[in-house]
């Protein structure tokens, strides 16, 4: 399929800037390593056991192409078959892509294709690959899963950091794992019963979730949480958030009660988008409106928690992944520096609001539905700022979902038939997020141009982690969609000439 860059050669309702437009597509070198036939056709003639045809490759899978430094570093997934006895298995390829000017590292080669030492280089790509490392077991995942381990470990952290379950008794925990990132993180959900009958009258959960992390932010989603219990939000009434029950600094581990729901608002999105009934996007725009007060309602809470994050420390963000891809790619910075003056100027004009709890990463995967109605999860980077962080950051997630929602959820990559259709789509995603807009501010007030340009700075920021993730075919989209918001915010000229 050749890559798709059809909203950066056609117009939508403005010309594309031709300093954007000159983003709008990744070089060669860069794009074709993301693009898995070209990856398995240089693996079947430099592999010999491919190329004699006792080995086919069923599927290449480009599972992660990522800015490291000077070079980008690869992950593939191969799915093998081995043709004399029909067995099929799956191995994994790590590996760094060098780009043109930059010093490739030596690297051996040679070994048995599947052996630990196999090493080669695919010069067509200029990539070096190398059999990936079995990865790294989470070293409390026994425990979580082992029912008998995990129930003590959940009541006797309950008790301690849950003045109201001091006397918890839990009988039997029964495990689920819900997630698990092999050696970082897992989500493990636990059905709960205790001793007694009677002890139901203490309103103990009956199903509590347990999450590792890696890093701090289990502390950070922990303190932030206890905030939010204690302000009006532990009500339910508008949205639902989880009550916190423990956190286990020796184990990164955080516990915490439930938030219903079976499918998350992403999920609602594609699905209505795909539909496109009257019906299914009626449905989804309530389920946005929903969303819009609630976010207006956790602004509200006084659950003042974290970290202040300002317009600077985003800009700061913005110019230091643009400065990584500029190190690679000459040419980048020359047409980002110009916007981001722009947008400052901007900012200028229209001074911050006051700070405010936020959620930090908002988006629709952060919001579950349980029958219609809405919950809020993922409080690891709680923090204070103005409310145009969460409510810009959750616009551009929409648009960016939306323009990349194929008409089925098998078809990961596909065009556009025709400009008319992409109008339509881009008319639906800009009701979505005026839907939300105007919800939040029947609660609350908030300044449009400093969610105009935070969106502009979000938006930014997808155009330039499709280069630094390598996703060719979403990057005329971004690319498309900062466009027309610029023109919607009507920049000056400098910009767009």
């Amino acid at each position: 399929m050749p890559l798709d860059t059809d909203l950066v050669s056609q117009a939508l309702d403005a010309q594309l800037a031709p300093g954007l437009l000159g983003l709008g597509a990744l070089p060669e070198w860069l794009a074709a390593p993301a693009q898995p036939e070209r990856v398995a056709a240089a693996l079947e003639r430099i592999v010999p056991e491919i190329a004699s045809g006792d080995l086919a490759i069923r599927r290449c899978k480009p599972d992660r192409l990522r800015l490291k430094g000077r070079s980008w570093e690869a992950l593939y997934v191969l799915t093998l078959e081995e043709l004399q006895t029909q067995t099929v298995r799956q191995v994994k390829l790590a590996g760094v892509l060098t780009p043109p000017g930059v010093e490739r590292a030596s690297q051996p080669t040679g070994g048995p294709f599947g052996a630990p030492d196999w090493r080669a280089y695919l010069p067509e790509l200029r990539l070096d690959l190398w059999m990936a490392p079995e990865d790294a077991v989470l070293e409390l995942l026994p425990i979580l899963s082992d029912a008998e381990q995990a129930r003590a470990l959940l009541e006797q952290s309950i008790r301690a950091c849950t003045p109201d379950y001091a006397e918890i008794r839990i009988s039997a925990a029964r495990p689920r794992v819900a997630r698990y990132k092999p050696g970082n993180r897992a989500t493990v959900v636990y059905e709960l019963e205790y001793a007694q009958a009677s002890d139901a009258s203490h309103g103990w959960p009956t199903l509590v979730v347990a999450k590792t992390y890696s890093k701090e932010k289990g502390q950070n989603a922990y303190d932030a949480m206890r905030k939010l219990w204690a302000s009006p939000l532990s009500r339910g009434d508008v949205v639902s958030i989880a009550a916190p029950l423990a956190y286990v600094p020796e184990h990164r581990l955080l516990v915490q009660g439930p938030v219903r729901g079976d499918h998350d608002l992403k999920d609602a999105l594609h699905d209505a988008l795909r539909a496109g009934t009257p019906a299914a996007l009626d449905e989804l725009r309530e389920l946005v409106r929903k969303t819009g007060a609630g976010l207006a309602a956790l602004h509200q809470s006084g659950a003042r928690h974290g970290e202040t994050i300002t317009w600077d420390d985003e800009i700061a963000e913005i110019r230091g992944e643009v400065a990584n891809i500029a190190a690679v790619v000459p040419g980048v910075a020359e047409v980002i520096t110009p916007l981001l003056a722009d947008l400052e100027s901007l900012s200028v004009a229209t001074p911050a609001e006051p700070t405010l709890p936020a959620h930090r990463s908002f988006r629709p995967q952060q919001v579950l539905i349980d029958r219609g109605q809405v919950g809020f999860i993922d409080f690891d980077g709680f923090c204070l700022a103005e409310p145009a962080l969460d409510i810009a950051l959750f616009r551009a997630t929409v648009r960016e979902m939306g323009i990349n929602t194929s008409p089925s959820d098998k078809q990961k990559e596909f065009e556009y038939r025709s400009a008319d259709e992409r109008l339509a789509r881009l008319g639906q995603l800009d009701t979505l997020c005026e839907e939300f807009l105007s919800e939040y501010e029947r609660v609350a007030p908030v300044s449009r141009q400093r969610v105009a340009i935070w969106e502009a700075l979000d938006l930014l920021m997808v155009v330039l982690r499709c280069w630094s993730k390598v996703k060719p075919h979403q990057l005329g989209r971004a690319v498309a969609l900062l466009d027309r918001h610029l023109a919607a915010m009507g920049l000056p000229t400098s910009t767009r000439e």
